[in-house]
Order: C-alpha cells, then structure tokens, then sequence
C-alpha cells in the first residue's frame, strides 16, 4: 500500500453542504416527522448563536438518535445521498485533487465530524478508503445517544495521528484539505497541508501566511 494518505475534511470541502443538517431534515421528513426537525434546528442554531462549541452541538445532534438502530441509520443514510443533487453536491477542484491523488497511488481518508451514515456513501461514490469519523456508541446495533470518538477541531489531529501510528505512515508526506479554522490542527499535522477556497478569512489568511496552497 503506498503510505501517502490525503485526508480530507468533508463539509464545504468535497460537498457544497453541512452533511448533519442535510441528513437530519431527510431523516425527520422520512419517518414523518418534519416538525421536529425544525425545532431542533432551531435549538442547534439558537445555541450557535449564544457561542456553544461545536463539541456541545454535535453532542446534543446525536441524542436525538437514541434508540435508533444502527444499520436503519446506514440504509437512511445511502437513501440520503441518493436523495441529493449530484450536479452541484461536489466541489469540482477538490473531486479533481482526490482524482489525482488516486492517480499517484495515494490512500484517501474523509476526516469529518460528521457520522458513517453520511459519509459511507460519499466515500464509496469518490472511491475513497478510509473514514475518520465520529463515532458513536451502540448495544447491540441500537444507538445509545452517546458519542464514543469526537472528530472535531483538535479531535482531527488526534485522530489522525493515531491512525498515522497504526498504519506506520510519515505525516510529513500526507496531504490534508479544509475550508474551515476548525480544520487548522488537521492541517498542521501533516507536511503538505492545502486549504480549500472559502469565506473563512481566519483559515485563508493563515493559508496565505503561511504559503499553503489554495485551490
């Protein structure tokens, strides 16, 4: 296996969209149940606004799966995605980057705060290989409501580094694309760190400063 990875934040990254969000109005539509989702996004945006850290949002967006059963979430998940419009769902240079990466013989790894129900199919339809994601807490396929492994800001670079202990890579040759100030200790793990064209000024003046790529 050739052991340069690209690790790619997901969100505004690869996709035009906040995969939570996306999943969770489908998710309360499909069962029948759209007024729901529209309190809880509400809830979520009105605790963003009172400053609530991201950490505390994610953690309160997968207590309203409690009970559910994990491979339910996975079959909702791939109905999701096939729901979206394919058109416009990609970020055309960044599917241009994975595409040359696997071309090189490189490994592509999602690395997203975001869940596998979300992300297992946007990693099979970019032909990707690894799945860095959060990770949530199940007895015996029922979700608890619990989150087992952040992936956020800081939790990137854990996770990453971890991984990068297991499978004996040299994060000075890997990759690592995101649009986002929360992605900014991802990049800074690995040698070759690439920022994504965004309205963040924070991340694109560090990019600048720095001599990081922009695409």
């Amino acid at each position: 296996m050739d052991k340069t990875v690209a690790f790619f934040d997901v969100d505004n990254t690869i996709v035009n969209i906040t995969t939570l969000v996306s999943f969770m109005k489908f998710y309360h539509h499909t069962i029948g149940n759209p007024d729901e989702y529209v309190r809880r996004y509400s809830i979520l945006e009105s605790m963003k606004f009172d400053g609530a850290s991201r950490q505390k949002l994610n953690e309160l967006y997968y207590k309203q799966f409690k009970g559910a059963v994990f491979s339910d979430m996975m079959n909702m998940g791939r109905r999701w995605f096939e729901s979206l419009d394919h058109d416009t769902l990609f970020k055309t240079p960044v599917i241009k980057a994975i595409n040359e990466h696997k071309q090189k013989g490189n490994s592509i790894a999602l690395v997203s705060g975001s869940f596998q129900p979300c992300l297992a199919p946007i990693l099979e339809h970019i032909g990707g290989h690894w799945l860095l994601c959060t990770d949530l807490e199940t007895v015996e396929n029922v979700l608890t409501g619990n989150i087992k492994q952040q992936a956020i800001g800081a939790g990137k670079r854990a996770i990453i580094e971890r991984f990068a202990s297991e499978q004996a890579l040299q994060l000075d040759n890997c990759y690592a694309y995101g649009d986002d100030i929360s992605d900014i200790d991802m990049m800074k793990s690995v040698g070759h760190p690439i920022a994504v064209t965004s309205s963040n000024s924070t991340l694109m003046d560090i990019a600048h400063s720095h001599g990081w790529p922009i695409i």
